[in-house]
C-alpha cells in the first residue's frame, strides 16, 4: 500500500499510467526502426520509459511525490489522462509508418526529413482534434483526425527513385 511521505494518508493516486510508459516504450523502440532501419543494442534505450520513477498525488495533503514501484491495480494500468489519448490516437500512424518502411524501404534520405516532419503534422493534427471542447463530437473529430494522419502519412511517405507508394499498392493490387 503507498501512503504519503508527509500526513501518511493511505489516499495516493498515481498520475502517470503503466499503459502510457508502455506505449512511449514501443515509440522509442519503433523511432531507432524508423531512422536507423534496423534494432540493434543502442535500442535498449526503449526500456528507460519503464524505470523512470512513478509520480504519486495525495488527496489529502495535495503533496506530489515520486516512488520506484508503481502501484499494480486497475487504476494504475487503465488511468487514463490526455498522454494515454493521444499515444492511442498516434498508434494507426505509428503502425503505418512501420509497415511503409518495412515494405517501401527505399527512402534515401528523405527519410531523415520526412520521417520527423510527418510525425509532427500528425502530433498536431491530434492535438488538434484532442482539443475539441465538445463532448458530443470528440470522437468524430478523434476519428477524423487519426484517419487524416494516416491519409498524410501515405501521401508523404518518400520513396527514392521507385514510383509513389499508392501507385505501388495499386499496381501490386490490380495490376
Amino acid at each position: 500500500m503507498r501512503t504519503c511521505p508527509t500526513c501518511n494518508s493511505d489516499k495516493v493516486k498515481q498520475t502517470t499510467s503503466i499503459f502510457t510508459r508502455l506505449l512511449l516504450s514501443a515509440y522509442t523502440f519503433l523511432t531507432f526502426l524508423f531512422f536507423i532501419g534496423r534494432v540493434n543494442d543502442d535500442s535498449l534505450i526503449a526500456l528507460f520509459p519503464l524505470i523512470l520513477p512513478n509520480l504519486y498525488f495525495c488527496l489529502d495533503c495535495n503533496n506530489i511525490f515520486l516512488r520506484i514501484l508503481p502501484k499494480w491495480n486497475k487504476d494504475s494500468i487503465l488511468n487514463v489522462t490526455a498522454l494515454d489519448k493521444y499515444l492511442f490516437a498516434l498508434l494507426p500512424s505509428i503502425l503505418l509508418i512501420t509497415l511503409l518502411i518495412t515494405f517501401f524501404p527505399y527512402t534515401g534520405l528523405g527519410r531523415i526529413v520526412y520521417l520527423p516532419f510527418i510525425f509532427l503534422l500528425n502530433s498536431a493534427i491530434l492535438i488538434i482534434s484532442l482539443l475539441r471542447t465538445r463532448q458530443l463530437n470528440r470522437s468524430g473529430y478523434l476519428s477524423g483526425g487519426v484517419l487524416l494522419t494516416l491519409i498524410f502519412t501515405i501521401a508523404l511517405y518518400p520513396q527514392e527513385y521507385n514510383p509513389h507508394v499508392l501507385k505501388q499498392i495499386w499496381v501490386a493490387i490490380f495490376g
